[in-house]
Order: structure tokens, then sequence, then C-alpha cells
């Protein structure tokens, strides 16, 4: 982990390790710096050497940051400045040890002051200190008790079990893995990514807003480790693309401003104003309000599934439909017990001391076996219908349209020119425009359904909402002659050309999603990852890394503050 005050540019980083006295592999060197994009303030997680090496960069005031940070370190590399000495101490274990320590400075008064003892004897200018206060330290109990000792290696003896093979399930699932834990995947569908991450296409990218709030900030974080993700285990230009994202800002949206990009870098903004090429490349003038998102692009989610559930450590066994989740007669009190999960007949699907539920909507229903059975009852999920309408790319032609060559989004969206399958020459492409938002489906109570993979009906009603949503997203498009051309602009009429896919996800009350034990004394062993929303492949492995870091001990990807917004027992402290 490092704090920085702002991070320098990637020119100035590549110069410094080049002036580094010590010879750098330049395999690190490069990693390190194609990593190096986006680093506005707050936190942000840097993955090498097959995620077994983790920089987590902590950008901002230092006295802000210190605040910020929820573990115990093992090791502290000190700069020697002086005024935050008490908030780092709070940062370390007894036995902590600080290196960098100037021992003919007057700092050393002050280190012992906060509980540190100099190396005896000392060995100027620089020695060490250990964290070894004569007084016992005041510590509060941690937000969330790691399933192991922090620091340590050992792996339970049975997996984890995870239910659900979406995005949110299969990311918890390669967290825990990456970090040398077995993992069980049970799914009630034969293949892995069935209802909402069977999506053909979406877009990730960060959401802008003026005051860079929460919100904007831990859809930054999680973009970072979608694409950090997706580089590692898909194929660019096939299964995704970091193309960025163009943001037609209708209703009112904010916009960046000069004054927020005249702070930053601008290799370290997330979003700047689209340049007038790229508006004019949507049919739309200077004067439309447009943002550019450079760290953003499109993914198929089901090849994302796929590609995190490829670990020796994973198991994935589908048509495995867990109906009941008991607990076994484990001790409670937070200690790990069994639990049983259950199959439609009262058969015994998988057995283990940590369970993740990551079934979307479903995932409260399994609580209601709950010893704390009103937890259950308070834990709803709003199931949300959503419909994606596409077809095919025309041959070019002089009367073919001319589709925008960027994703764009900001009321509905519209992803073009997707390979359809492998790269093959000629390449078949489509393009996809959506998605409905039906918090009142009109149909039975999604989150009630007893199969995660029934299929949900497409409508002709909700193809003519995203053909008016793309409408007015981009005017320029819908103007030119596309009857005939997968895009029909009259009324509602059956057509060939043009295809639809739907199925559910859902949200929190709050729109955040929910991490974390669900009832850590009543049902220990017993978490959730779920309630992505419409935001799923900007959130899932964000949320997934805070899961795997709370279970392990480990320095968190985000604030604690947000980190806490995230808990999912947060509707109960």
């Amino acid at each position: 982990m490092a704090v920085l005050s702002q991070a320098p540019t990637s020119a100035e980083v590549r110069a410094q390790l080049q002036a580094s006295p010590t010879p750098l592999d330049p395999g690190l060197v490069h990693a390190l710096l194609a990593q190096w994009w986006g680093l506005q303030a707050g936190f942000h997680r840097l993955q090498f050497e097959q995620q077994q090496v983790v920089l987590t960069l902590c950008i901002g005031e230092r006295h802000t940051l210190l605040r910020a940070l929820d573990f115990q370190a093992d090791e502290v590399i000190w700069d020697g400045q002086t005024e935050d000495l008490k908030q780092l101490a709070k940062l370390c274990r007894r036995g902590t040890l600080l290196r960098g320590v100037d021992a003919t400075g007057q700092a050393t008064a002050l280190l012992k002051a906060v509980g540190f003892v100099l190396a005896e004897p000392p060995h100027p200018p620089l020695t060490t200190a250990t964290y070894d206060p004569h007084w016992v330290p005041r510590r509060p109990s941690p937000l969330v008790q790691p399933w192991t000792r922090p620091g340590s290696s050992v792996a339970p003896s049975e997996p984890v079990l995870v239910i659900g093979a979406g995005l949110a399930g299969a990311a918890c699932a390669r967290a825990l893995a990456d970090r040398g834990w077995s993992v069980t995947v049970l799914d009630a569908a034969t293949e892995p990514a069935s209802v909402g991450s069977g999506l053909p296409v979406g877009i990730f990218g960060p959401h802008y807003s003026s005051d860079d709030g929460r919100l904007s900030q831990i859809t930054r974080n999680g973009v970072r480790l979608t694409w950090q993700a997706a580089q590692r285990g898909l194929r660019q230009g096939t299964d995704w693309s970091p193309c960025g994202v163009l943001e037609h800002r209708l209703h009112g949206r904010a916009g960046v401003g000069a004054q927020a990009s005249s702070r930053t870098h601008p290799e370290h903004l997330c979003s700047h104003e689209a340049s007038l090429t790229q508006k004019q490349s949507l049919g739309l003038s200077a004067q439309d309000p447009v943002t550019w998102h450079p760290y953003a692009g499109w993914v198929k989610p089901a090849e994302l599934v796929r590609s995190l559930l490829a670990h020796p450590r994973i198991e994935f066994r589908g048509q495995r439909a867990v109906h009941a989740l008991l607990p076994g007669n484990g001790p409670a009190g937070g200690s790990p017990t069994q639990w049983e999960a259950l199959g439609e007949q009262g058969q015994r699907l998988a057995q283990a001391s940590w369970v993740i539920l990551a079934g979307g909507p479903f995932s409260p229903s399994l609580l209601s076996q709950s010893q704390a059975p009103s937890r259950a009852e308070r834990m709803a999920l709003d199931a949300v219908r959503g419909q994606v309408s596409w077809a095919e790319t025309p041959p070019s032609t002089t009367q073919a349209p001319t589709w925008p060559p960027l994703p764009v989004n900001g009321h509905g969206s519209l992803i073009a020119h997707v390979p359809l399958g492998a790269l093959t020459e000629p390449q078949t492409t489509a393009w996809y425009t959506g998605a409905t938002f039906d918090r009142s489906p009109g149909q039975a109570d999604w989150a009630q359904l007893t199969q995660l993979n029934r299929a949900v009906p497409c409508t002709l009603l909700d193809n003519q909402k995203n053909l008016t949503k793309l409408n007015a997203l981009l005017p320029a498009l819908a103007a030119q002659n596309l009857r005939g051309h997968g895009l029909p602009t009259e009324a509602p009429t059956p057509w060939p050309e043009l295809k639809a896919w739907a199925s559910i996800r859902c949200t929190s009350p709050d729109r955040l999603p929910w991490v974390g034990p669900v009832d850590p004394l009543h049902q220990p062993g017993l978490w959730l990852c779920t309630a992505m929303g419409a935001r799923g492949l900007s959130w899932a492995l964000l949320c997934a890394d805070l899961l795997a870091s709370w279970a392990c001990g480990e320095p968190l990807p985000l604030e604690a503050a947000h980190a806490r917004a995230l808990l999912a027992e947060r509707k109960f402290l």
C-alpha cells in the first residue's frame, strides 16, 4: 500500500524508475505503467503476478487517507513526517515494524510517545522501530471479522460455497481462489451466466458527478478491476473492447467543468468533455452536452463469467437449484458453522462453513430459514426486468445507416460493431440498444421464481421503448432511412430483423450493493454479494475484492466509509 498526495504522470514514473540505483525488472516496470491511468483522488487497486501481488494506491491528503484505512499493518515504510503519527500508530498491531526512522532526529521522542520502541543499538542515520507500547492499545472491533487470523495463509479444509454463477458469484469465487481458497459454485442452470449475466453485451464505465461523490468513486474503482479482469481473461475485440464510451447527457446531467479538469493531469481524468470530432461522429453539434469516458468500453458478460470461473481451485456444478439453506449444529457467536444447501427434494447439494449468496433477487428467499427471520423479511430486493433489442449489422451500402464508432449511453444505450462469435472474414457484427428498466413487470413476483434460469419473455412494446430512447439519444441516426436495415421507425409491428433478449436484475432500496456477512451472531459464515442493479459490469469485481479482503483480513480496496456503505448488514447497524 502506498499513500500519495497526487499521482505523477506515467512519464514521471518512468523517469523515476529509470533513475533507480537498483536494476528493475523491465516486465514489472511495463506492468506498472500499463495500469498507471485514471488515478484521481481516492483508492486504486493495481494487480501484478497473476493477482498474487496487489498494490493499493491511496491518493489525496495524508491525514484524510490514514483515517480512511481499515487494517493492521505488518510493516510500515515511513517518510519521517510526524504530524499524523498517532493515526499511523492506530494502523499498527503489536510487533509492527517501522522502517526509515531517523535515529538522530527529534522524531524519536514522538515515536516513543505513540508506542514505538527504537531498535537497540540504533544504526544512524536510519534505523527501525517496533510498535510495542507499554499500555494496552484500545482498538475498535473490526467492521467485519475475518474468516482466518489476519496474515495467516491457512485455507479451509473444505471449499467455500457460492450460490449463483452470475457475475457476482463468479467474481467472488475468483477473488477467493486467487487467495488460495477452494470454491464450489452452484447454479440452477446448466451453464454459468444464465440470468441477468447472460446479457449479450453491456457497457462498463465510470459515473461522473460534479461533487465526485460516493457513487462516482465506487464506480471508478470498480471499472479498474473490470478492466483488469477482462484484459487478463478475454479476447480484445471479440469478447470486450476498451474503446471508451460517449455519454450524451440528456435530462440535464452534470458535465465535466474546466475547473475540475485543471486539478488533475489529463491521463488521470476518467471523464472529459467530448471533442467536436467525437460529437460529430454521433451526428451532434458542438453545443450538445457529451462526455467522453476514455477508461470504459463494452464487454460480453457471459464470456467474463466463464473466464473468472476458469481456475483450478473453482468447481462449477450446474443444474443444482438450491431450495433451502439450513444451518447445522455448530457453535454460534461468530464461529463458523456447517451450512447445508438442499435441493427440491431435500437432498444435500453441498455443505460448507462459509456460504456466499450471489443469486440476485432470489438470494433473500434462502434466508427464510434464518434464526433471525425478521432480518430475512427486511432484506427484500427490488426485481427489475430489462430487455435489450438488437439486430445484425446490415452490409455496408450507400443507403445503410452510419453507426457510431463507439458505444453511446445517457438515455438507454447503443453498442454497434459487436462481433458475433469468433473473428472471421468477413466479420458478422451486430448492434444492441436498451435496456428497459421495468420495476413493475406486471407478471409473477420475479423474486419468488423457483428456477434461476427461467426464461423471461420478450415483448414488442419493450422493443419500441428501446427504439424511442434510441431516437432521443441519437436523433441523426433515427433520421436516416433505417427501415429494412434492422431499425424500424414506425409503430410496433412484427419485423423479422429485430431480435430481443430479456431477463431480470435486482437493486437494493438505497441502490447500493449488499456485500459481506448477513448476521455474524446468528448466521456465522453466511455472506451476501448481490444487488448490483444495472451496474454489475462496473461493480461485481470490486464487490468481490471487498468481500475477499474482509474474509482474509486484508487492506480494503475502498475507503472505510465506502466499504461500510456497501455492508450487507448496514440495514441493521
